[in-house]
């Protein structure tokens, strides 16, 4: 099940949704739970302005990919995926959002870059020189201190490298962490997600930094980004991953996501599904409703 842009309100939409599922079979099991849950939002939204307010990206019943990555990637580019007249044109268009993504990501990286930061005189020397030591190995912590002592941003080698320090889960490296906690990078919400994602792929939920990274994700100044951010790790490889966003989105999400998990939920199993999967999806929706309502 998926949707395209609209002009209706969210609450028009939810009730589109529970006319579709209701000329279908009402009482297959995936299908009454969501006309439950659908049941259950419209119940407590009616009267809410939040509601009745523009939908994101609206239900369309012509539109059902039944492709994972699709449903989320249209969602991610509001609805530009509802052109495609088949599959593989919307398997394309997909791949012209992600592509684009990237390369405003990329820039994103190249912005950072000592080459592209404001005149030289503003900025110690030491922040030039620290690349050159973190690629030899020579006192790196204290070379990377010591250029963000005189400037707060670090330069994507020293990003990467701290990366690779956070994402080793076999050790807390509470050294990396503080040093990753002083960046102000413009795009260091992005590294910061990529951490969270890698550790938690490799099954590492709990800890120190798992917890400091999510935390900064969550955190109010950083909710519209983060949720963006979070909503690409809805369509991750790893199920583990796509569990964490469910549970992450359920947290700073808006109530447009609420169609965007539906759609999810209402996707056929696939081989590489967790059997907890639909259940954090039920949940995330159930839980943004309660937080927004």
């Amino acid at each position: 099940m998926n949707s395209t842009k609209t002009a209706k309100t969210r609450f028009e939409d939810w009730q589109d949704r529970r006319q579709y599922l209701r000329s279908l079979e009402p009482d297959h099991p995936r299908i009454a739970l969501q006309l439950k849950l659908l049941d259950f939002l419209i119940s407590r939204y009616q009267d809410s302005p939040a509601a009745h307010q523009p939908v994101r990206v609206g239900f369309r019943r012509e539109l059902q990919w039944n492709d994972r990555r699709i449903t989320v990637h249209h969602h991610l580019g509001r609805g530009n995926v509802a052109g495609a007249e088949n599959r593989e044109d919307a398997e394309q268009r997909m791949v012209a959002l992600v592509q684009c993504m990237m390369s405003d990501e990329h820039h994103e990286d190249e912005g950072d870059e000592p080459a592209s930061l404001p005149a030289a005189p503003r900025i110690p020397i030491v922040y030039y020189n620290v690349d050159w030591q973190v690629r030899l190995g020579w006192n790196v912590d204290g070379a990377i201190r010591r250029a963000l002592a005189g400037y707060p941003m670090l330069s994507e080698t020293c990003l990467k490298h701290l990366s690779a320090r956070l994402t080793n889960v076999s050790r807390e490296d509470s050294s990396a962490l503080e040093l990753f906690l002083q960046c102000e990078n413009r795009n260091i919400l992005t590294w910061t997600v990529r951490i969270w994602r890698d550790r938690v792929a490799q099954e590492k939920f709990t800890g120190w930094i798992t917890e400091t990274l999510a935390a900064r994700i969550r955190h109010s100044d950083n909710q519209p980004q983060a949720a963006e951010l979070i909503r690409e790790r809805l369509a991750d490889d790893n199920a583990q991953v796509r569990i964490a966003a469910s549970h992450m989105i359920a947290k700073i999400g808006d109530l447009d996501d609420i169609a965007l998990l539906s759609d999810l939920l209402a996707l056929p199993p696939s081989s590489d599904e967790d059997p907890n999967e639909r259940d954090a999806l039920i949940k995330a929706i159930r839980d943004l409703a309660e937080r927004l309502g």
